[in-house]
């Protein structure tokens, strides 16, 4: 067995490996029902970061990524690399030790070249790769969520009204939307970005579908969908992602957001959506215990940041 580059000659057999992964998924979440083209792999071997396990003409296992970016999780200066669902793979019967042997491999290679952060999707399924990343300094920072789109038990609360949000009173929102930026900048979250004029947030959200909770006739939670999903796996059938929520302080606790949340799947699935997904940060644990409710999660994120001393060890 070799660990050499990941170049285009093993895509093939590459994407074989993936589709197991995905067929697993299928297995363990019935709701993924449909069979999906896999994404292109082109853009996991053209910058020469990716290596693959090979026995002859066999590839036995690849771990690769999209190319460098700069200021990985905002942090000014350092350097990332994410590994996509689609970006890596073991041959059934292989051990996960293997795996460990390509992480070192590609780890070498990208923080010679200066790559201080690395990120690689999993599915929730591979608690074996789960923990051998962790036992390789890597942390959760992200979970991808999932559930059918069946109903959701609506209380009949009257503490507030629900209702879908026209565009041209999307302004409304433009307070809450500021307060969850200073929530995701606190603690244990740390997320730091600048609050949103009202011209940024309209043209930023003008294709959305946003859903309201009011009382007394004015906005104290939205829910915000999308079509856009973190994976390929989000193109197994019509999905809609949660890509925003919140409620007033004063509000949470007493099962509004589920009554918001019931509403809006309701709609969402007259408009022909079957399944609906959402993505959180592990770390903000309101987000994480909520979701947590009504989706099952079926990817994690994990996360590593390297010593930036171990780049002027190897310059030195």
């Amino acid at each position: 067995m070799n660990i050499i580059n990941f170049t285009e000659k093993w895509i093939p057999q590459a994407q074989m490996l993936v589709h197991e992964g995905y067929q697993q998924l299928r297995h363990q979440l019935p709701w993924f029902r449909q069979e999906i083209e896999l994404p292109s792999m082109l853009s996991l071997v053209q910058h020469g970061l990716g290596v693959a396990a090979v026995e002859g003409e066999e590839l036995l296992g690849f771990l690769s990524c999209y190319k460098a970016f700069p200021d990985a999780f905002h942090t000014t200066g350092v350097k990332g690399i994410f590994c996509p669902l689609h970006g890596h793979g073991l041959q059934r019967g292989q051990s996960t030790r293997l795996f460990e042997k390509l992480y070192q491999a590609a780890a070498a290679k990208w923080v010679e070249q200066g790559i201080l952060s690395h990120a690689i999707c999993l599915y929730e399924y591979e608690k074996e790769l789960q923990n051998l990343f962790f036992m390789n300094g890597f942390g959760v920072r992200c979970m991808d969520l999932a559930r059918e789109n069946t109903p959701i038990p609506f209380s009949h609360s009257k503490l507030a009204s629900y209702r879908p949000l026209h565009h041209e009173e999307l302004a409304i929102l433009l307070s809450m939307n500021n307060s969850l930026i200073l929530h995701l900048g606190s603690s244990p979250i740390f997320m730091k970005f600048p609050p949103m004029t009202e011209e940024e947030f309209l043209k930023k959200n003008s294709e959305y579908f946003f859903y309201v909770a009011e009382v007394a006739n004015q906005p104290v939670a939205y829910l915000r969908f999308g079509p856009e999903g973190e994976n390929f796996a989000c193109n197994a059938q019509p999905m809609i992602h949660c890509i925003g929520a919140y409620a007033l302080p004063e509000y949470r606790g007493h099962g509004l957001m589920d009554d918001l949340l019931s509403f809006a799947a309701d709609d969402l699935r007259q408009k022909g959506f079957t399944l609906m997904g959402v993505d959180c940060e592990s770390l903000n644990p309101n987000a994480r215990f909520y979701w947590q409710k009504h989706f099952m999660p079926y990817t994690y994120s994990l996360v590593r940041r390297i010593d930036d001393k171990a780049v002027q060890n190897i310059k030195e």
